[in-house]
């Protein structure tokens, strides 16, 4: 095959992929829109401009440039094309339809490249063109609500007056694709996720608090606004016979920094401090995984103290070495930075924390472990809810805003404010002993139980080597919380995440136990994806680790699991003839032995479809009762002899 022969194979390869990602995405995030919202309400509600200030209302009508626009003026502003797909093979193959995305690029930033390539890290905002069938569609066309089935052309012509004073929060309206046959619906939802890939972008290549986006459709308009909770959207609105398209634009061309989604609590590092920075990282034995063309970047980080100190203290830190890619969530990003006023390497966690009024900041568990003496864990330095730098307004999500009543309850949709956190010891991965003696005094002496063991989350100090148990912001205390089913969501790591917490995640409450399942899997998890284990073959491999680690189906709107983990405890899954080889004697023997205590746990677990091998003189399962008696009598007298 010939170098333009494989080229065109290696692209058909990859919108095969995007097409594929952009379905699941849509799939999975279909819960976190909320809308549609009247046009006027959503300009009226984001993009507020001072009062008096009178809009130029165009006297003719304009239209839509039909060829690429490059670096188009537009006030402080610039606009320029870029070409995505050519010839998608959801988006139709019958025509060929060059599908452009439009980037808003402030004056000053606007790239110079000639190949209209994405320059996530300088856009403004995306504005993505596509033909006039491919509306983003929200619900299967079986669930469109009664009297979703009006075309965009009728609600369009509905005044905006009527639509804002009839706008129920929270209320799907499906777009009128719903009504269109199979493909017609699959476009929909491709473009709906495709817009969530755009946005998720957005958020890892630029510090933001929200991002704007606009969808036109043949000649409708939708906006859109996302946060880390979800996204609200705007009904469809003719761009030929409104002036909402010119309308938005000129509002946000107007807004300040803060105002169009910036985080200015963060900001670049000019100064020459970059060599000793990255000198003193390296001289803590610390390595740092950057692009070749980002080694010398640094970001300044402003962090003020929540019980005082309002000038706060600066940091300067290379990219983030840990980060979470999900755009809707708690969005954890971890920092090795370096504090200005002491020369000290210090961890920065940045993320966006469950705003929930009986939710205990991580930085206040902190306090509580510190105040009992509980050992592995970090040294805690501060903690600040982030605040605007101009008009100091706390970072919070507001898509939770425009719920209706009914949907208060929707625990797909949750409240989140923007916290940082710092933490004067560095670690890197992973060892898990310690973390285990950490998390059981936390637990015995200040009655906090962490939620969220995972392998990200247990840590090896630097210098000293000791194992460290981070991120308690998911963990309540058990003395004065109940371990009931009410809690809002499921907490933890999905790979990690006990077999109970895996099957009932609704009726059975996080316990001990469901944490000290997750160190097992943790460890199990590194074992064998790091191990030879050459006594299965590659894809049968493959197969069964994402049958114990990450296989999952749906059931009454719940994601559940926990099967393959269940297979693994009686021997179905990765049975111990095939670990043998691969594993030293003393970590096969550990690896035996909790699978038979946790095997101990699920005796009478339903749900377990795959037969287990035959029994050897070796009991795979001992007796529960004799098993757990001498457990506990090895605990007691292990305490005893502390004492």
């Amino acid at each position: 095959m010939n170098a333009l022969g494989t080229a065109a194979l290696a692209g058909a390869e990859y919108t095969e992929r995007a097409a594929r990602r952009y379905l699941d995405l849509a799939e999975a995030n279909a819960d976190k829109f909320i809308g549609p919202m009247p046009v006027e309400t959503f300009l009226n509600t984001f993009l507020r401009i001072p009062p008096g200030t009178e809009f130029p209302i165009p006297t003719k009508a304009f239209g839509f440039p039909k060829g690429p626009t490059k670096k188009r003026t537009a006030g402080k502003r610039r606009l320029a094309s870029q070409k995505v797909d050519e010839k998608d093979p959801i988006l139709g193959k019958e025509k060929k339809f060059r599908s452009q995305s439009i980037t808003m690029y402030c004056k000053g930033h606007v790239p110079e490249d000639s190949d209209d390539s994405m320059h996530w890290e300088l856009a403004e905002m995306i504005i993505e063109v596509k033909r006039h069938d491919e509306d983003i569609v929200i619900a299967a066309p079986e669930d469109t609500p009664e009297g979703a089935g009006a075309s965009t052309a009728d609600r369009a012509a509905v005044p905006a007056t009527e639509l804002a004073d009839s706008f129920v929060p929270g209320v799907t309206i499906v777009p009128a694709t719903c009504d269109a046959d199979l493909i017609e619906t699959r476009k929909g939802v491709y473009v709906c996720g495709q817009l969530i890939a755009y946005a998720e972008q957005h958020f890892a290549h630029q510090f933001r608090t929200f991002v704007f986006s606009v969808l036109i459709f043949g000649s409708q308009v939708r906006l859109f606004r996302w946060d880390r909770s979800g996204v609200v959207y705007t009904e469809p609105s003719s761009w030929r016979t409104t002036h909402h398209l010119l309308d938005f634009p000129w509002r946000f061309n107007r807004l300040p920094d803060q105002a169009r989604g910036f985080d200015t609590t963060i900001t670049p590092y000019t100064g020459s401090l970059a060599d000793e920075v990255f000198a003193a990282i390296a001289g803590r034995g610390i390595h740092l995984t950057l692009p070749s063309d980002r080694e010398k970047t640094l970001h300044e980080i402003l962090v003020c103290d929540g019980t005082g100190d309002p000038q706060g203290r600066r940091y300067l830190a290379p990219d983030a070495q840990w980060h979470n890619p999900a755009l809707f969530g708690r969005a954890t990003y971890g920092y090795i930075s370096y504090e200005l006023t002491s020369d000290n390497i210090v961890y920065i966690k940045d993320c966006w924390r469950v705003d929930f009024p009986e939710k205990t900041k991580e930085g206040d568990v902190y306090r509580r472990l510190h105040q009992e003496e509980v050992p592995n864990i970090p040294v805690f330095d501060r903690d600040w809810d982030v605040c605007g730098r101009n008009d100091g307004q706390p970072h919070k999500t507001r898509t939770q805003e425009f719920l209706s009543p009914q949907e208060r309850d929707r625990d797909s949709i949750i409240p989140h404010v923007h916290y940082r956190m710092v933490l004067r010891t560095v670690g890197k991965p992973l060892t898990v002993r310690d973390a285990i003696v950490g998390h059981d005094v936390a637990f015995r002496r200040a009655k906090i139980l962490h939620r969220d063991i995972s392998a990200n989350n247990i840590l090896l100090s630097v210098p000293g080597g000791r194992g460290l148990l981070i991120d308690w912001d998911l963990s309540i205390s058990v003395e004065h919380e109940p371990l009931g089913p009410q809690q809002h969501h499921r907490t933890g790591t999905w790979q990690f995440l006990s077999i109970n917490r895996l099957m009932r995640p609704q009726a059975s409450p996080h316990t001990l136990v469901d944490d000290l399942g997750s160190f097992f899997w943790v460890l199990l998890y590194n074992v064998v994806r790091y191990q030879n284990i050459q006594q299965i073959d590659d894809e049968v491999f493959r197969k069964t680790f994402s049958e114990v680690f990450n296989a999952h189906s749906n059931a009454d709107g719940w994601r559940i699991g926990g099967a393959g983990k269940l297979q693994f405890l009686r021997g179905g899954h990765f049975p111990e003839k095939a670990l043998r080889p691969a594993l030293c004697k003393p970590l096969r023997q550990l690896i035996k032995a909790l699978r038979a205590t946790f095997a101990a746990f699920h005796l009478f677990t339903e749900d377990f479809t795959v037969e287990p091998e035959p029994a050897t003189d070796e009991l795979l399962v001992p007796p529960p009762m004799a098993l757990l008696t001498d457990k506990l009598e090895e605990r007691q007298a292990s305490r005893e002899k502390e004492d």
